[in-house]
């Protein structure tokens, strides 16, 4: 046998150009489709549904408003809110501390003179600044 049968393209480059296209092609859409749905932000609330959800809270607003709050007395004042203290475990950051207590990291930092956020040390006590 002569070796002319392998040497011979199974496409010819027209072929191929047009299934690379083709290809190509389809990978742009899946990805403009995924994208598409990704940000989109979920399921949209029919128009008449809006304007509804728009009355109701705007109603409860006006009914919170005419109720005084119970527990504060005009002219009371509050007392403000201790500081806490945590003890810092093994793998803590400044970040999750206040993500725990609701505080920013920096105010935690600020309160216990912290400028390098990986100088904590498990077992070190912490004083977490009022909300």
């Amino acid at each position: 046998m002569s070796n002319e049968i392998y040497n011979k393209p199974i496409y010819s480059q027209k072929t191929a150009f047009w299934v690379g296209l083709s290809t190509v092609g389809l990978i742009f859409f899946l990805l403009v489709l995924v994208l598409y749905f990704a940000l989109r932000g979920g399921e949209e609330i029919p128009r008449e549904a809006n304007e509804v959800t728009k009355q109701e809270e705007a109603e409860v607003v006006v009914e919170e408003e005419s109720q005084p709050e119970e527990g504060i007395v005009a002219g009371e004042s509050v007392a403000p809110v201790a500081p806490q203290t945590y003890v810092v475990q093994s793998g803590d950051t400044l970040f999750e501390i206040g993500l725990k207590f609701k505080v920013d990291w920096r105010s935690i930092a600020e309160a216990n003179g912290i400028e390098d956020q990986g100088a904590l040390r498990a077992g070190q006590t912490l004083t977490i600044p009022a909300q």
